[in-house]
C-alpha cells in the first residue's frame, strides 16, 4: 500500500500547465486514490497492471462546486488527464505519471510529495 499525498507541479507536452493555486493534489490510500482538482474533491479507484509501472485510475468521482471558469477548465483537463494515465514513474525525486489522449497527444503529470496534514489522512 502507498500512502502519501503530492501536488501536481508541471505537465505534458500540450497546452496543460497547472498554476500553483489553486490546489491539484494526489492522495494513494491503498487501492483508491483522491485529492483537489483545483476546484473540486475527487476520488476513485487505483489499479497497478502485470507489467512494471503500469497503472491506471477510474472511474473518477468528485464533487461538484462550482468555480471561475478558467478554474473549472484546468480541472476538467487534469481530471481527462488522469483518466488516461496508463504508466508511473519516478524522476528527480518526483511522481512521474503517462497519458496518452484520444488523439495520441503524451502527457507528462509530475506531483512533488509533501505530507499529509494531521487529520486529513
Amino acid at each position: 500500500d502507498v500512502g502519501g499525498e503530492t501536488h501536481d507541479e508541471s505537465s505534458s507536452t500540450a497546452a496543460f500547465d497547472a498554476p500553483e493555486e489553486p490546489a491539484i493534489t494526489l492522495i494513494f490510500y491503498g487501492d483508491k486514490v483522491g485529492g483537489a482538482s483545483g476546484c473540486n474533491r475527487y476520488m476513485g479507484a487505483s489499479t497497478t497492471g502485470q507489467a512494471p509501472g503500469e497503472l491506471s485510475f477510474g472511474p473518477l468521482a468528485g464533487t461538484m462546486m462550482a468555480c471561475s471558469e478558467d478554474v473549472m477548465d484546468l480541472e476538467q483537463q487534469f481530471l481527462n488527464l488522469m483518466g488516461q494515465v496508463t504508466r508511473f514513474s519516478f524522476h528527480l525525486g518526483k511522481l512521474e505519471l503517462t497519458s496518452v489522449d484520444e488523439v495520441g497527444n503524451v502527457h507528462v503529470l509530475l506531483f512533488e510529495s509533501h505530507p499529509i496534514p494531521a487529520g486529513n489522512g
